[in-house]
């Protein structure tokens, strides 16, 4: 029997795979017949194959970008599709074999090798990227100039060239991008895995990386005009370094560990808002990072307290940034701040509208993780 068509038209966005019933023994058992969700929301492909996993990271790490030409300047990333995707997938698969990440969750498989040498791989095949786009940016920028400076030289020879002619041939016939490399998918699997394992060596490490990935969004327009998904950073971006820097071994005898500790937390809480909304796992890793870094006293409880105000102004203060405010005063910071502490011992006594969007922040919605 001919299935009506209507399935497969526009309708088929609302057929929630929730709602979805089995049509009979035989479809159940063969292979999804009917879509019920679309392909952009299936999870991403990862390479699972320990061998092509080898093969891929090798290949990559020699592989070069398909060379710019000006014919192709408004489709740079498009010819470029097939070895970014490539990378992602191999980046994916290395994060799958290291345990507790969000890839490794989901593929639960035993994995007998080193995570640190996963983390090498993955930072090997992203700096062979950042290599290939400098030198794809660097001829496309002399081929560009090269047809400016032949435009100049026909206006020049030119009686009647005209004012509003001199000002374009000043401003320049290409723009800033970022250009193809790096995405920004392949950072953040990079982060969360250095946020579970100990191959981070300090936290200016993970500022370099982040400074990375702003450096290519501000190229292809910042805040207000980057619309390309491969350049836009999330919250796990910034809540990756923040989760990385709270794990760090910070003791009272490691100064100028906490000291970079501090002076990145604070750098990347700063930054958030210029990009993305601070969420509850923010909160909590600064918590964290506070607990760590400062000692019991005053400043302690003052910082604390500052942060738990932010989470309330921005509607995410939950459970588990709760939890990390209690362990803030954890030895206690004073007689005032064990009494107002006293006041908020449990979740149900925080209003409704302090915590109302803790969920819808999530970059996922069912991992309060980032």
């Amino acid at each position: 029997t001919m299935l009506p068509s209507r399935l497969f038209g526009p309708c088929r966005r609302y057929f929630h795979p929730t709602f979805a019933k089995p049509l009979s023994t035989a479809v159940q058992s063969s292979e999804s017949l009917i879509p019920t969700r679309h392909s952009r929301n299936l999870p991403p492909p990862v390479c699972r194959d320990a061998a092509k996993l080898f093969d891929l990271t090798s290949e990559l790490v020699e592989m070069q970008l398909v060379p710019y030409t000006l014919a192709h300047e408004d489709d740079l990333w498009q010819r470029n599709e097939i070895i970014i995707g490539k990378a992602e997938y191999t980046i994916r698969g290395h994060a799958a074999c290291i345990p507790n990440t969000l890839l490794g969750k989901q593929h639960s498989d035993d994995d007998d090798d080193d995570p640190k040498y996963h983390v090498e791989s993955m930072q090997a095949i992203l700096y062979h990227l950042q290599e290939q786009n400098k030198a794809y940016m660097t001829l496309r920028r002399q081929l560009q100039s090269q047809v400016s400076t032949y435009d100049d030289d026909s206006r020049d020879s030119s009686s009647s060239s005209t004012k509003e002619d001199k000002e374009s041939s000043d401003s320049g016939p290409s723009k800033t991008v970022a250009g193809p490399g790096p995405t920004v998918e392949m950072w953040d699997t990079l982060l969360d895995s250095l946020a579970v394992t100990s191959a981070a060596t300090s936290p200016l490490e993970l500022k370099e990386i982040l400074e990375q990935v702003l450096t290519r969004h501000h190229q292809d327009g910042g805040p207000e005009y980057n619309i390309n998904p491969y350049t836009v950073p999330t919250v796990l971006t910034f809540n990756a370094v923040l989760r990385t820097v709270a794990n760090f071994p910070i003791t009272s005898d490691t100064r100028k560990l906490r000291d970079e500790a501090l002076e990145v937390a604070f750098g990347v809480y700063d930054e958030m808002r210029w990009h993305v909304d601070r969420n509850s796992a923010t909160f909590q890793y600064m918590l964290e990072i506070i607990q760590k870094c400062l000692p019991p006293s005053r400043s302690r409880g003052n910082v604390s307290f500052g942060l738990w105000t932010q989470a309330q102004r921005h509607h995410v203060a939950s459970s588990q940034v709760l939890q990390a405010l209690h362990q803030a005063h954890v030895p206690s910071n004073g007689e005032e701040f064990d009494e107002w502490l006293a006041k908020h011992d449990d979740i149900r006594k925080i209003p409704l509208k302090w915590r109302r969007e803790h969920k819808m922040k999530r970059y996922d919605e069912t991992s309060g993780i980032y």
